[in-house]
């Protein structure tokens, strides 16, 4: 009896490391493989991997600060950005194996929000570039923004923003674009995240990074200062906000970031705010900068948000806004209050710019949304009940578990018949 017990302790423990060393893939199996590129409860943060790079090698006088809290489970990036000279502050990381990322549609970063008490700021823009093997000294980036949520130091929310592979086209090294560059997914050999030519200090809390085979929705947390009945001065400011960051980076070229953080305001103000009138505005430009987004540039896309929040802000304000009338997207004033015959009939606040069966717009049908509703499926989300990077990992703890019990058993049965 003993020496069964023992097989099957030695069976288990075997299988169990076996299994937990390909713990990168956090899905349910291998043809879904998840692969965590850093980060993650399981295997947390390569800290020695990691290190910070300023604007100081192109004279500039930002500062940048790395350290890992929760027992090496959140990278912290801190730091100030200065104009006078540079403007941006990055940590970088390379890896000693080339991966292929081929396979995989996007990437998410799990990250905590941005606090929300703060609208004078808006949203963080961040970029996240890929280097690989064969395109020499050039960087690939694609444009993301930290939403905005209610935090404090006891209530922290978490939430991820996907990002597709096709928005990885920025090539670009010291500043330098390229043209007819593309990143070659085959061989990413390092990763970096950067914070550029937002003046001011900034933190982001990032919990994870990791590559999915499939594009992925996630809900844009509901700020309580933008739903409550007198929340119109906040959402302006916001917005104005918003605008002032944006239409700053647009104008230093960094387009796709100017694009995410429009996108993320927009959302954000979805998710959170009463007014179905708002709503039907915010959800007119998100529809339109989604349909066929593969033939929209990101100028293109930033513009028609830039035109939404335009109207979005004159109609809470009392303005007028006749000047957008060739808008053909545009619904009027007299439209935006007209009666609403469905609860939620228009799109619920998404944190990133891609189409997804989570997802649902006014107009856009092209999208295949499951039998439940979007509203609860980004309830769920959030929640981290259905496919969340959180839910993944859980479900392929259980999952390595099992399989290593039932190795045993197995074992166990074969050696005593």
């Amino acid at each position: 009896m003993l020496k069964l017990l023992y097989v099957w302790l030695s069976v288990f423990v075997l299988t169990f490391y076996v299994r937990i060393t390909n713990a990168n893939c956090i899905d349910d199996s291998i043809e879904n493989c998840a692969l965590q590129l850093d980060g993650g409860n399981v295997q947390g943060w390569d800290e020695g991997s990691w290190y910070i790079q300023v604007d100081g090698v192109m004279g500039g006088r930002s500062s940048g600060n790395l350290r890992f809290d929760d027992s090496g489970k959140t990278m912290v990036f801190t730091g100030e950005i200065n104009l006078n000279g540079g403007g941006f502050s990055s940590v970088r990381r390379r890896f000693n194996t080339p991966l292929d990322l081929s396979s995989h549609d996007g990437v998410i970063i799990e990250l905590e929000s941005v606090d929300y008490y703060d609208y004078s700021k808006g949203p963080l823009g961040m970029e996240i570039q890929l280097s690989d093997t064969s395109s020499n000294r050039y960087d690939f980036a694609a444009g993301f923004a930290v939403p905005l949520a209610p935090t404090d130091d006891i209530n922290v929310t978490t939430t991820s923003v996907f990002i597709p592979m096709s928005d990885f086209t920025r090539g670009a090294s010291i500043g330098f674009r390229c043209s007819g560059c593309a990143l070659d997914t085959t061989s990413v050999n390092g990763m970096d995240i950067y914070v550029l030519y937002q003046e001011g200090p900034f933190e982001a809390r990032i919990k994870s990074i990791t590559a999915v085979k499939e594009n992925r929705a996630f809900g844009s947390p509901v700020v309580p200062a933008l739903a409550a009945t007198d929340a119109q001065n906040n959402i302006v400011e916001l917005l104005e906000a918003t605008i002032v960051k944006g239409s700053s980076l647009f104008n230093k070229d960094y387009i796709e970031m100017c694009a995410a953080l429009y996108w993320s305001t927009v959302n954000t103000i979805i998710a959170s705010s009463p007014s179905s009138s708002l709503k039907r505005v915010a959800c007119a430009g998100i529809t339109e900068s989604m349909s066929s987004t593969a033939d929209k540039s990101k100028s293109e896309i930033a513009w028609i948000l830039r035109y939404t929040m335009d109207a979005m802000r004159a109609d809470l304000l009392g303005e007028n806004r006749e000047n957008m009338a060739a808008i053909a997207w545009m619904p009027s004033k007299e439209e935006t209050y007209a009666a609403v015959t469905v609860d939620n009939d228009y799109c619920s606040g998404i944190t990133s710019t891609t189409s997804s069966r989570f997802y649902r717009t006014m107009g856009y049908s092209s999208v295949e949304m499951p039998s439940t509703s979007t509203t609860s499926l980004a309830e769920d989300m959030m929640k981290g009940t259905m496919s969340s990077p959180a839910y993944k990992r859980n479900r392929g703890s259980i999952s390595i578990l099992v399989s290593c019990f039932m190795s045993g058993v197995v074992a166990v049965i074969t050696l005593s018949s």
